[in-house]
């Protein structure tokens, strides 16, 4: 491993601000690569000892132009990089649907499951979804900040099996990864366990078919199975994210490929999860959360499911959390005057943990202590769980049969929750016509 050290220039930085550092602080430089000129490619590690007056927070720019200033300049080679082959961008494929299968799967494109085949034909039909030319950029997906273009969401819509009438939802979800309030790779790329969850609310819910009863999360509906399945391939081949390279979970998740659910349009006591967030309710919109952690309860009074919310910790510095009520819960708790933001807050203030649980000298290390609450001095004191309703949202959904209450939690950290207004089609209406029939019909027996 090399190793640059960068004394004189830090001391030099560090004297003009706090002339005690200079002889109490040493930096050093560390580089992955073998040639200390490959910037690129170079992890630096700032190691300080002594000098705790000196804060550099504040001066991280100018330490940075400070640090780019000492670094040899950059080759040819690093000026003007060879780029990958790109003939596989136009390639054409041929082969019998498992053979294709197989080959998209060896590319890593896929999760080896069988896809629809993104025929020309039929991503002229996912097309249908949207008003929206072929190349309009959505945006760009990191970690490898992909080109997502309409039609490239479409292409990928079609290997998962979506309708054309979900091709919307994935646009407004895609929108919705890229909004500024989620800092998309550091959920993508973290070692550790999120998983991205689509949930639909509004009148588009009932429109594509997305299940919000019996089952809600269970992906045995098309919409909530295709569209979730899509959102990951999209992450994958737009994005560039591949597992073990750039997406470094150890453990992974069971929602890390998407997951997709949807607010109760219909059996719902409070108004739709879009209008929380500024959106009329006649508008439908894609809400995009990461949690990591899946917990459910059964009870029969407003006390007993707040206790049992109040309980809850998920890992994660800021976290947050999904509060899903069945509509009987939801019901029982309207009745006794509670609302969806009311239950927030008081998870909010009433879920917390002595001091002595919370790794206060981690969050300080790492710039993560809260902006709005003062953590505790004192070990026999408390603090709370959750910093803020920030990341914390509630919906509607799941069975008639008794109250109920599922939690996604975590989902804060890097960010989240987004909303995003889906935006349809001219011919909306027809759309929904021609595909609404695609429902399963069991036989009897």
């Amino acid at each position: 491993m090399t190793r640059l050290t960068c004394e004189k220039v830090i001391s030099t930085f560090c004297s003009s601000r706090c002339p005690a550092s200079v002889s109490s602080t040493r930096w050093v430089v560390r580089s992955n690569s073998r040639k200390p000129s490959s910037f690129s490619r170079l992890a630096i590690y700032l190691v300080r000892l002594g000098c705790e007056r000196c804060r550099l927070a504040a001066d991280l720019p100018g330490l940075t132009d400070a640090l780019v200033s000492a670094l040899p300049p950059l080759t040819p080679e690093e000026r003007q990089p060879t780029l990958p082959d790109q003939r596989l961008a136009t390639e054409t494929l041929h082969g019998t649907p498992r053979e294709l299968t197989r080959i998209f799967y060896k590319h890593g494109w896929t999760n080896s499951l069988p896809i629809e085949l993104p025929t020309r034909e039929a991503v002229d039909e996912m097309m249908r979804g949207t008003d929206l030319s072929p190349d309009t950029l959505i945006g760009c997906i990191p970690p490898r900040m992909g080109r997502a273009t309409v039609e490239k969401i479409a292409v990928n819509a079609v290997m998962a099996g979506c309708l054309p009438t979900y091709l919307p939802v994935l646009i407004a979800a895609v929108r919705g990864a890229l909004d500024p309030v989620i800092k998309l790779e550091g959920w993508t790329c973290s070692q550790s366990t999120w998983g991205p969850v689509v949930t639909v609310s509004g009148s588009v819910a009932r429109d594509i078919g997305l299940n919000t009863a019996n089952h809600m999360l269970t992906p045995c509906r098309q919409a909530n199975a295709a569209i979730a399945r899509a959102f990951g391939y999209i992450l994958m081949n737009i994005g560039g994210l591949r597992p073990g390279v750039e997406d470094l979970s150890e453990m992974g998740y069971e929602f890390r490929l998407g997951f997709c659910i949807g607010d109760d349009p219909d059996h719902n006591p409070w108004p739709p999860l879009h209008t929380d967030y500024g959106f009329a309710p006649e508008d439908s919109a894609v809400t995009l959360f990461w949690p990591q952690e899946h917990r459910i309860h059964a009870g029969h009074s407003v006390p007993e499911f707040l206790e049992w919310l109040c309980e809850i910790a998920p890992y994660g510095w800021d976290p947050g959390m999904a509060i899903i009520f069945t509509p009987k819960c939801a019901e029982m708790f309207a009745r006794e005057g509670w609302t969806k933001q009311r239950v927030l807050n008081y998870v909010a203030e009433y879920a917390r943990l002595p001091a002595s649980k919370v790794d206060l000298q981690w969050l300080t290390d790492n710039s993560h202590r809260p902006k709005n609450v003062e953590l505790p001095e004192v070990m026999t004191h408390s603090t709370r769980i959750f910093w803020s309703t920030e990341h914390m949202f509630a919906l509607v959904g799941g069975g008639q049969a008794g109250q109920m209450m599922t939690v996604l939690a975590g989902g804060g950290d890097h960010g989240s929750p987004s909303c995003t207004k889906i935006k349809l089609s001219k011919n909306w209406t027809e759309l929904v016509r021609e595909y609404q029939d695609l429902m399963p019909e069991y036989i009897p027996y």
